[in-house]
Formats: C-alpha cells, sequence, structure tokens
C-alpha cells in the first residue's frame, strides 16, 4: 500500500428552488450521477449508497454513468441540471483536482457545489501480475529504479486516485516510468494482472465517495444523508 487513505468526494445535489421547503421531499425518483464506467470502484459505492437512500427517502434512486474527460463530462451534466434537487453527482479526489488540470471547466468546482458529508477513506495499492519478479514495495522501488524504460503503470485516467498515487509515487522515489490511462478502474487492474503490456496497477483498495450540497439548495438533505451512510 502506498500513502494514506484517501478521502473521496461524492455526491452533489444541485441548487434548490425558492418553494422547496413548502413542498414533501421527494416528489420523484432522485438521479445519481457517477461520471466514470460502471464497475467501478465510485460505481460501486454509488450503488450501495443509493439502496440505502432509497429505503430512507422511500423514493427511487436512479444511478446514471456518464464517464468521460476524467468526470469532467458527468460533472458538467450536473451543473446544468434543474435546480430542483433531484439531480445528484457521486464524486471523488478528481473533483477537486480537475481545476487544476484543465485550463477551463463548464462549471465552478467550488462555487456551484457544497459539501455534505464524507461517505468513506479507502487506501490505495500496487498490484502486478504474479510473475512480476518484485514480492516487497523494497523490491519494488529497487526494480523500477533499474529498469524504469520496461515498467509501465495503469491508472483509471487523468486526475484519478491512481492517477495521482501513481504520481506521488513516482516523485517519492525519483523515478518516471510510463503511465498508461484507462477509462475505468476495473479496465487497468484486469490488465495489469494478465497477459497485457502493463506492469504495475495503482487501484482503491475498496469503495470510494462522500456526499456534496449545492451552496443554494433550500432543503436540508444533510440528516437523511447521514441516516443512509
Amino acid at each position: 500500500m502506498i500513502g494514506k487513505g484517501l478521502g473521496v468526494i461524492a455526491g452533489v445535489v444541485l441548487l434548490g428552488v425558492a418553494d422547496a421547503k413548502a413542498q414533501e421531499y421527494p416528489q420523484k425518483p432522485i438521479s445519481v450521477v457517477v461520471p466514470f464506467a460502471a464497475g467501478g470502484p465510485t460505481d460501486t459505492v454509488a450503488r450501495l449508497l443509493g439502496a440505502a437512500m432509497g429505503k430512507s427517502l422511500k423514493t427511487q434512486i436512479i444511478v446514471e454513468n456518464v464517464g468521460g474527460a476524467g468526470g469532467t463530462i458527468g460533472a458538467a451534466r450536473v451543473a446544468k441540471a434543474p435546480p430542483d434537487g433531484y439531480t445528484l453527482l457521486l464524486h471523488h479526489i478528481g473533483h477537486a483536482t480537475a481545476p487544476a488540470l484543465y485550463r477551463k471547466l463548464p462549471y465552478d468546482a467550488v462555487g456551484d457545489f457544497e459539501p455534505v458529508g464524507l461517505i468513506n477513506e479507502v487506501p490505495m495499492t500496487l498490484v502486478a501480475r504474479k510473475d512480476f519478479p518484485p514480492n516487497d514495495l523494497r523490491g519494488l522501488i529497487a526494480f523500477v529504479k533499474a529498469n524504469k524504460d520496461k515498467v509501465s503503470y495503469a491508472n483509471a485516467g487523468l486526475g484519478a486516485a491512481s492517477h495521482l498515487c501513481g504520481m506521488l509515487f513516482m516523485s517519492a522515489i525519483d523515478t518516471d516510468v510510463t503511465t498508461v490511462p484507462y477509462l475505468a478502474a476495473n479496465r487497468q487492474v484486469a490488465h495489469s494482472v494478465a497477459e497485457w503490456p502493463v506492469s504495475v496497477a495503482v487501484p482503491s483498495a475498496g469503495w470510494e465517495g462522500a456526499l456534496l450540497l449545492p451552496v443554494r439548495y433550500q432543503h436540508d438533505l444533510t440528516d437523511h444523508a447521514s441516516a443512509s451512510q
């Protein structure tokens, strides 16, 4: 494992309407946008959270996978959705790092969203094929330093926690290796442990997520979020 557990951002509710308090919430199904492919850790935690939220709120929670561009496409959809509290975004650390990685975003990552609460924290791990020579971290570091032109590492895409941790790892050992970004976390792991030209993957060891609430949203969902965690 490298580093300590990473807290990850997760659910963003859009800005509320003026008469939200006058209505019983919710009146219809709630959409949870996951800005990554189905089957990955963020998608998994969204579906688990959605099941709990559905019971607590007594409504249907619909999980939508809107992947691409490091999670910014899904975030942009939520930012442009009707401000009625029925569109949520389940995201991770990539939501916080996107402004530093992209020159222009179609939304304000800070001003358009407000955190509600942390869902969970996960450690990041280094995994490789069974026949990969090193069998511990010290051996891996020595191997990478001696074979940096032959070693590659996979991550779940620009801005993903696995991307950032991989860069941190390379910085810590002062050695750069070839980076192979994938569209989904489950694919990077599968390819790194199969017969693919990827030496090491940096996936999360569990599921990731937290909860956000928009600044102007009038209806308080904090109690519901706490009850469903």
